[in-house]
């Protein structure tokens, strides 16, 4: 495969930001029309708008959820955490992403990946770089476009290792990835099959704190 552009965390979120923005603008848009139709004489109309008001206030509470989540860095400490709920969320960022619209995604859990106990801002952080470069390479081969391309990730691991893994390019996993996977104490493999973000199992983080105990 060709690889796609290598870019960082200022890119990838900036495009975020503005596609949540965006997604913003056109919500307040839609709650002002909804409104003006909340004092109609027809009570079925009334009721729709009613409805619609309702609707577009849980997607700005959405979008505002989401923005929450991006400006943290170095903020909080290890936790016990899933990584298919990280990745639920990193997903959703990326559901935003301006440029990448193209660009379909999908996941994939197994049942055999174990918690993991890592900082929430830096693993999202390294899901959201991590889907950036499959999502590139894809866009890559389908030109700008994107030519319908899809992309799914997969969350899989053994009772020592969890990983996160795309089947894309090895060469789309950028340095920054790499330095994130590092300071969870995991690592970045590239392989002509893709590219895996692999952490410790919070069971081999517990038999190691045993062992040294």
């Amino acid at each position: 495969m060709t690889p796609g552009r290598q870019l960082g965390w200022a890119e990838e979120s900036e495009a975020i930001i503005r596609g949540l923005a965006h997604t913003l603008s056109n919500r307040a848009a839609a709650l002002g029309l909804a409104g003006e139709s909340l004092e109609d004489e027809e009570a079925e109309v009334r009721r729709e708008a009613s409805a619609q008001v309702q609707k577009e206030v849980e997607q700005i509470a959405e979008i505002a959820r989401l923005l929450k989540l991006l400006p943290r860095d170095g903020v909080g400490r290890p936790q016990a955490l899933q990584l298919s709920e990280v990745l639920a969320d990193a997903v959703a960022l990326h559901g935003h992403h301006l440029e990448l619209r193209g660009i379909t995604l999908a996941t994939s859990v197994s049942a055999s990946a174990l918690p993991v106990r890592v900082d929430r801002w830096a693993l999202l952080r390294a899901l959201v770089l991590l889907i950036a470069g499959a999502r590139r390479g894809a866009q890559t081969e389908g030109g700008e476009g994107g030519g319908g391309e899809a992309v799914t990730i997969f969350v899989e691991g053994t009772e020592m290792e969890s990983w996160v893994r795309t089947e894309s390019d090895g060469g789309t996993a950028s340095e920054e990835l790499e330095a994130l996977a590092g300071a969870m104490d995991g690592r970045v493999d590239r392989s002509a099959q893709g590219v895996r973000l692999v952490l410790p199992s919070l069971l081999a983080l517990r038999q190691r704190e045993q062992q040294r105990g």
